[in-house]
């Protein structure tokens, strides 16, 4: 591990943190209408 590893993994952890609403958000909206669309699969 070099002092280059550190300055990553706090950015990684920055955009993670400031995506993550969108991130949440983008996951629900698919889950909900991968749901609503069991319907139509099953015919």
């Amino acid at each position: 591990m070099t002092l280059s590893f550190i300055p990553k993994i706090i950015g990684v952890v920055v955009v993670i943190i400031l995506t993550m609403p969108w991130m949440l958000n983008t996951m629900q909206d698919f889950a909900s209408s991968m749901i609503n669309m069991i319907p139509q699969f099953v015919q």
